[in-house]
């Protein structure tokens, strides 16, 4: 499967603020200035990706506890502020249609909830300026 974006905080020079990364392709290029955290996203994805989404999968089971995540010191947020770290995915606005009709029946008993769930969706309450909504 392929990663369409991700959004992380909390690690290296990412503080607090949810950086959301997308959307990916099959080829992607980081782009900026020096300093900026370009390899930090690369180091985030090779060294931590897989953690946080085995988590993420195991969450139903584990309830909402808080675990010590195994950064290394390296890879730990320098600052005074309380910092959460967090993964998230997103679900694109052209893809919740397909999303909602997938998760529920096409049927009459489901077309309210089909209706309702793909406004809720859409609302400014979930969706960012772009209309995407991310699962964090």
């Amino acid at each position: 499967m392929l990663l369409k974006g991700f959004g992380f905080s909390g690690y290296r020079s990412f503080g607090n603020e949810l950086a959301k990364i997308a959307p990916l392709r099959q080829v992607n290029l980081i782009i900026g200035k020096n300093n900026i955290g370009k390899s930090n996203i690369i180091n985030f994805l090779n060294e931590q990706y897989s953690y946080f989404v085995s988590k993420a999968r195991n969450k139903t089971a584990m309830g909402r506890q808080k675990q010590e995540i195994p950064f290394k010191d390296i890879d730990k947020h320098i600052s005074n502020e309380q910092i959460e770290h967090r993964i998230a995915f997103p679900l694109f606005a052209n893809e919740i249609e397909d999303y909602v009709n997938e998760k529920l029946p096409d049927s009459r008993r489901y077309k309210g909830h089909r209706l309702l769930a793909k406004k809720l969706l859409r609302s400014n309450f979930l969706a960012d300026n772009n209309g995407d909504v991310w699962f964090t």
